[in-house]
């Protein structure tokens, strides 16, 4: 037997401004023959409406069970505040996160000192073994990411969607988004969950990398590396000096810095924001 549902009055709640606006409301729903309380949710959530007086629906939470297949559900509804202007961007379900993670590197920013005077110099190449092999070293790097979790209507996450999801995994946006410059957000894919008979839940993954513009690495001017392009550097051998010039071995150096694009640009365009 489905599932039946009715609007109760008692305990509901509504609250508004100094000027008599609504700023949120509290409705409360009595469920019959719910096996369980993912049932009784899933009931209220195609009962209810999705927003009143312009306010949108925010949760709905099991207040108490008072019997075997009944349920007491509570349904929240809130007005959106104003946005302010650093977050214009950010929708709801929203969550930020940075951490740190190691990358490998071979060349330095910058070649602070040798010791003892006089010894090659490697020009910001890092541990340079005795054939000359430029071995590197792990560095922890800032890792800033970002994910996004929106409810989306049945006929919006639909199958050209789900393809449209598939196929921008992996690119970088090529616009402004969610204010990070172009090149800077790479979207790292989405997943969903269906709570009820017309609604799904959907978490977008994204990460982060810095635009750099005129920055030095390893003694080589770098015009422009956009935030997903990868640098690499190309070494030949030279000949070291000691501080009187006189020659005291043969060592490798970077020569030349490279920016290759590896990632795709997209149009971020399609990531829907929210159930409309």
């Amino acid at each position: 037997m489905a599932a039946t549902v009715e609007q109760a009055f008692e305990g509901a709640r509504r609250a508004a401004d100094d000027e008599g606006d609504p700023i949120s409301e509290e409705r409360v729903y009595l469920v019959f023959d719910a096996e369980d309380e993912a049932e009784a949710v899933a009931a209220v959530a195609e009962t209810a409406p999705e927003d009143v007086d312009e306010m949108p629906r925010t949760g709905i939470d099991i207040d108490s069970r008072l019997g075997p297949r009944e349920w007491r559900v509570r349904v929240s509804y809130a007005a959106e505040s104003e946005p302010d202007e650093d977050n214009a961007d950010d929708p709801n379900g929203y969550t930020f996160e940075t951490g740190g993670g190691t990358r490998h590197v071979s060349v330095a920013l910058s070649h602070v000192a040798t010791y003892p005077a006089g010894a090659a110099q490697f020009d910001g190449a890092i541990n340079v073994d005795a054939d000359g092999g430029v071995g590197g070293v792990d560095v922890v790097m800032p890792q800033p990411g970002f994910t996004e979790t929106v409810a989306l209507k049945k006929s919006q996450f639909n199958a050209k969607y789900k393809r449209a999801l598939i196929y921008l995994t992996g690119k970088v946006n090529d616009a402004k988004f969610r204010g990070f410059q172009k090149g800077e957000v790479r979207f790292d894919g989405a997943s969903a969950t269906r709570v009820s008979k017309k609604l799904y839940q959907v978490t977008y993954r994204f990460s982060v990398s810095e635009n750099r513009k005129d920055f030095e690495c390893g003694g080589i001017e770098i015009g422009e590396k956009y935030g997903w392009d990868y640098l690499w550097f190309r070494y030949m051998e030279a000949v070291a000096e000691d501080d009187d010039g006189n020659p005291v071995a043969i060592v490798k150096k970077p020569v030349s810095a490279h920016v290759e694009r590896v990632y795709e640009f997209a149009d971020f365009g399609i990531i829907k924001g929210k159930a409309d």
